[in-house]
């Protein structure tokens, strides 16, 4: 025995009643009649849990209609669920779609647990939908798709559904039909069982209509009715009848009133009017009835932009077109077909302006179908996406993007909610933008608009563009001492979070022990370069560390740059200016499985192994090797000779499997680097990749023929006065080892 399990989360609205409800049942697809159906065990209450197992054996395999009642006194409304079944292979997926066929795999997925039945329970997205009566289809696969289950909807994504009626073939006036009990919403399904009782046997015309505020159009269906015998079998034909039986048989759930046209709305029919028989079968076949079906084909075009004075292409995108299809395009909405045929064209429009482009496709019969699109034939164009950046608390650039024909512009602005008429600032003749507006007032809000200058004619003012300038800076509250007995000059450049700034509120400050001996800010008209003086009463030896003011945040920002003092000594030069940093800089390492040679030259706030490899998850006994000492993973802590890294060494780090790792903080110090006769373990301090003669060009003493640099994959040796070899670039983050001759240091390029 096949059975599905359903629980109280699905049907427990079934058992609220004032009386206590003391049966239930169930049935699939054809109503038994009350009393006739599945009894459901249950123990009486006012609520009552409605978990059981359906008997689904005998059904075929495809999708079917559970339905479940409770009785109280009088039997209540009867609850539907669709469900899939498939007793043999099992159901893989499910999807649905509204009135128009996808074709098998392309309507919207339904998310199911793959059974031999599964529970069709879903929220279908109805938007798009026009507000009204549609049909929803739902359908399984399991190998292959089984039919088409079709539902009727009511849908009004914005008012929703109130109401809902339906009445069979003469319409008695909107609100006079049978009502279909509904729950209101803006979707609604209109599952309901149509009173036929007094129709006689034979094919009818149902019609059914929801209400939104104002009824809906009327949505019609062919239905075969025998209110005594009820019907088991359809078909339809076309043309010649083949005899009774022998017609396209009509895929129909026996019952009094059976649906018979879902079938040919997914039927490939020629274009034009078909004339389709259809009859059914009560123990004898019926008259046959003719339907007159207009098989349509979809018309569709589009245009590109639309310039006046430039053709503009139409393009047809018309589907389901044969070689009987007539077009007919109406190209200005003028009532006047311009031209006819289903090729491409080109139209030159007389004037700008919005036109309604009709197309019409007429097929054989009378049949018709058309589609209007706006198009808007543009002349000089109003300039759009207005936006202001780089805002100060006095300036900003003013950007948009431009229409057609113009080269230039003009702007307008003024406080914010000025009148465009009668107030603001003209700018004319902007050839070029962005435009930097300056002279504003802080903490201000303006508006700006933009209009385009064609040859003789100007565009409509665009729409308005608003902004508010920030407030005057905030300047740091460093007082620089004075009549310092000795100096030093400094000439650098500000960055702020690797940008340069050009902004003379932005300021650099030397301080000695938190004293400040010197200030300066980017000169923005040459070339943003700071000329900072630093002070001192000792002619060498003080060491000077260095604050930026970043203005835009009101704050300081260290740099991690320390300088020794020097009298008279110049540091950076205009080509090559001292960079004063600040900001978090990122560092990134890939640790592979084994041995991984590395050097670090970011300065996190500590340099202690625990502290700067935190984010790391290193094994039991993976280490850390330096030149001289080491450091082990012990306990999940790194312990040992090794306690701290040093930015000018390199090191060896063993993990038992590869680790991406990150590593953020400010940059160290470009300190001189002793290297020892023989090999040493160094360390890459540049913030930035650099050839190895550049990087090694402070060597002194020089290298000495055949001294050597080792990296972990390449190396060079150093033959005739240069580095030759396979290694021939060096790179933060990497570690190398030297072999030198002679005692040296090494300082490293700015």
């Amino acid at each position: 025995m096949r059975a599905i399990l359903f629980f109280i989360s699905l049907l427990f609205v079934l058992g609220s009643f004032a009386q206590p409800v003391y049966r239930a049942e169930y049935f699939f697809d054809n109503d038994p009649g009350y009393g006739n159906g599945t009894p459901v065990t249950l123990t009486p209450g006012n609520l009552v849990d409605l978990n059981f197992n359906a008997n689904t054996t005998g059904l075929e395999a495809g999708i079917h209609t559970l339905f479940v009642r409770v009785k109280s006194g009088l039997w209540s409304q009867t609850y539907s669920r669709l469900i899939g079944v498939n007793p043999e292979a099992g159901i893989t997926q499910a999807e649905y779609f509204f009135d128009n066929d996808p074709g098998f795999g392309n309507g919207i997925s339904i998310a199911i647990t793959p059974a031999n039945i599964v529970a069709l329970n879903f929220n279908a997205n109805a938007t798009g939908l026009s507000p009204g009566i549609h049909t929803l289809f739902v359908r399984v696969k399991s190998g292959i798709w089984s039919q088409s289950h079709a539902r009727l909807v009511g849908v009004n994504p914005d008012v929703g559904i109130t109401q809902a009626e339906y009445f069979f073939n003469a319409d008695p006036g909107f609100g006079n039909g049978t009502p279909i009990t509904i729950t209101p919403g803006k979707v609604v399904e209109l599952n309901f069982e149509a009173n036929a009782t007094s129709l006689s046997p034979g094919i009818h015309t149902l019609f059914v209509r929801v209400k939104s505020g104002i009824w809906s159009q009327t949505h019609a269906r062919l239905v075969g009715v025998n209110p005594d015998n009820g019907i088991t079998r359809a078909e339809y034909f076309i043309g010649e009848d083949p005899g009774l039986g022998n017609g396209i048989p009509i895929d129909v759930t026996p019952g009094k009133i059976v649906v018979l046209d879902y079938t040919i709305e997914n039927t490939n029919f020629p274009n034009g009017m078909n004339y389709i028989y259809f009859r059914t079968f009560s123990g004898v076949w019926s008259l046959t009835y003719v339907h007159e079906y207009c098989q349509n084909p979809i018309p569709g075009f589009s245009t590109d932009f639309a310039e006046f004075g430039n053709p503009t292409t139409f393009t047809n995108l018309s589907q389901q077109t044969d070689e009987t299809t007539e077009y007919y395009w109406d190209v200005d909405g003028n009532g006047t077909w311009d031209y006819v045929g289903g090729d491409d064209f080109l139209h030159l429009y007389e004037a700008p302006g919005i036109y309604m482009a009709k197309l019409k496709l007429v097929s054989p019969g009378g049949c018709a179908d058309s589609i209007i699109n706006e198009v808007q034939v543009y002349a000089c164009m109003v300039p759009t996406e207005l936006v202001a950046e780089n805002i100060t608390y006095e300036s900003a650039d003013l950007i948009w993007t431009p229409g057609n024909f113009g080269s230039q512009w003009d702007i307008l602005w003024g406080l914010q909610g000025f009148d465009p008429e009668t107030e603001g600032t003209l700018i004319e003749g902007v050839a070029e933008q962005p435009y930097f507006l300056t002279g504003l007032e802080d903490q201000t809000a303006y508006d700006f608009y933009v209009r385009t200058v064609c040859d003789d004619e100007v565009s409509e003012w665009s729409v308005p563009q608003a902004f508010t300038t920030l407030e005057y800076f905030c300047p740091p509250d460093w007082q620089p001492g004075s009549y310092f007995q000795y100096n030093m000059q400094i000439i650098g450049k500000l960055y702020i979070e690797g940008v340069q700034s050009f902004n003379p509120h932005d300021v650099v400050g030397a301080f000695v022990d938190g004293e400040c001996r010197g200030m300066a800010a980017p000169d923005p008209d040459l070339f943003g370069l700071v000329f900072l003086t630093v002070g001192s009463d000792l002619a060498s030896g003080e060491m000077v560390e260095f604050v930026i003011w970043n203005v835009a945040e009101c704050a300081e920002c260290p740099t991690g740059e320390s300088l020794i003092f020097e009298n008279q000594l110049q540091v950076g030069t205009p080509g090559n200016p001292y960079p004063f940093e600040c900001g978090q800089h990122e560092l990134p390492f890939t640790f592979g499985e084994g041995y991984t040679w590395f050097s670090v030259n970011l300065n996190p706030g500590s340099m202690a192994l625990n502290d700067l490899f935190a984010g790391l998850s290193p094994c039991e006994e993976d280490r850390i090797l330096g030149q001289s000492a080491f450091a082990v993973v012990y306990n999940g802590a790194w312990v040992g000779s090794l306690t701290a890294i040093a930015s000018s060494q390199m090191y060896k780090m063993q993990l038992c499997n590869q680790q991406d790792f990150t590593l953020e903080g400010q940059p160290v110090a470009n300190d001189p680097i002793s290297l020892g006769a023989g090999y040493t373990w160094l360390g890459y301090l540049p913030q930035g990749g650099l050839n190895i003669d550049d990087a090694l060009a402070g060597l002194q003493p020089a290298a000495s023929e055949d001294n050597r640099l080792i990296g972990q994959n390449a190396f060079a040796v150093y033959y005739q006065g240069q580095w030759i070899g396979s290694l021939t670039q060096l790179h933060p983050g990497k570690g190398y080892i030297v072999e030198l001759s002679n005692q040296s240091t090494l300082t490293y390029p700015d």
